[in-house]
Order: structure tokens, then C-alpha cells, then sequence
């Protein structure tokens, strides 16, 4: 779309669908305490960098690597695929593109592997999480409850994004803990758990199944 080849924002696409990918990362992971970037400008109809490479050192002792490119030529399909690699094994989960059923893969230490997938009673997409962000609100504004899904919160989805761009202009590693509206987390950060469920999926149209 126009608005995303001229952004009129710093980051462009790179932030706007970025945020996302960083929210996943710290409801899994926790927060980015340090980062590292680099951008290419490798396509002409994008206003700003087409590549974005972040490498993340999280508070909780974990390092990742972030990628996003969008080159000027067409790109046959990828693995695009979020992993996680741990002591007792490796988690995968689909790509975001795949509403119809979610989940992930975990192989243990062995290699022995199962499947989680999650769908909707209903057969229709999964709504990505959209209803349990106003689940989470409703239940703040009737019973006084903290809300998970702060400003503040979408504000600390930006930070390692943003200063991930620092780092690419000014080429050294940028330190967040001196510089966050928030306190980081090495714990996981839910920013979408109505704090009144039993589970992740309470209340939801939600079918679960393993294999």
C-alpha cells in the first residue's frame, strides 16, 4: 500500500508489522534488554530501509536474531517460521500467515516431537487475538481490574525496534535498560490474558488438539 512505500513515520513497514513479531517474542521470552541493528536499502519503492537485521539479548539471558526483508524482486515462498531453541528442546510455530489453524512443534532433547493446534469450534479464521484484547479491556472498565494491554505496553513492543534503528545509524550495541518506559521483564509479558481466565484460551471459541 502507498502509506507503507512513504511512510511518514520513522521505521516504516519495519515498525508497523514489527511490533507484532516483538510482542510474540516477549510473551515467550520476555524483554529485550540489548540490541544491535543493521538496515540495507535494497528496494527502490520503499521509503526507508528494505532490510532489517536485529540481533536481541534478552533480560532473561536468551539471544535471538530478528529478520525482515523486503527486497525489489519477487521472493519464492520462505520459512518464516518463529524458533526457539532451549536445553530440552526446540519449540516451532507456524507462520503468522496460517489463521486457519495455529500452533507450534516441540521436539525434545531426542527428537521425539508433538504437535499443538489451535482452531475455532465455529470452522471461521482465528481472530488473532483480537477478542481477548477486549475481553481484557471490557473486564478493566466493569470491575476496576489492571488492564494487560497498556499504552505502555505497546510502547515497549517499539522500543528494540527504534533503537534498533539507532544502533544501525550510529553501529554499536544500544543498552534498553537505560532508557524504557517501562521496567523490564525477564519473565514472559502477556499483553493480551484477561486477568481473570483460568487459561490462555478461557472463554474463547477455541478448539485445542495435540498429535
Amino acid at each position: 500500500t502507498p502509506w507503507r512505500h512513504q511512510p511518514g513515520y520513522r521505521g516504516g513497514t519495519h515498525l508497523d508489522g514489527g511490533i507484532h513479531m516483538m510482542a510474540a517474542m516477549r510473551l515467550l521470552l520476555g524483554d529485550v534488554a540489548k540490541v544491535h541493528g543493521l538496515v540495507q536499502h535494497a528496494n527502490s519503492q520503499m521509503g526507508g530501509p528494505s532490510t532489517f537485521v536485529l540481533n536481541l539479548a534478552f533480560a532473561s539471558g536468551t539471544v535471538g536474531n530478528y529478520s525482515a526483508i523486503h527486497p525489489d524482486i519477487v521472493v519464492p515462498p520462505d520459512d518464516t517460521r518463529l524458533r526457539l531453541f532451549g536445553d530440552a528442546g526446540t519449540m516451532t510455530l507456524t507462520p503468522p500467515y496460517v489463521q486457519e489453524s495455529r500452533g507450534f512443534d516441540v521436539h525434545d532433547a531426542n527428537g521425539y516431537g508433538q504437535s499443538w493446534r489451535v482452531s475455532r469450534h465455529s470452522g471461521d479464521p482465528l481472530d488473532g487475538g483480537y477478542v481477548n484484547e477486549w475481553l481484557d479491556f471490557v473486564t478493566a472498565v466493569r470491575t476496576g481490574s489492571s488492564y494487560v494491554g497498556t499504552v505502555s505496553q505497546s510502547v515497549m513492543n517499539m522500543v528494540p525496534l527504534l533503537r534498533g534503528l539507532d544502533s544501525a545509524e550510529t553501529g554499536g550495541e544500544v543498552d534498553l535498560r537505560t532508557d524504557s518506559p517501562l521496567e523490564i521483564s525477564a519473565s514472559s509479558v502477556p499483553l493480551w490474558v484477561p486477568t481473570t481466565t483460568d487459561g490462555l484460551f478461557h472463554g474463547l471459541d477455541i478448539l485445542e488438539t495435540r498429535t
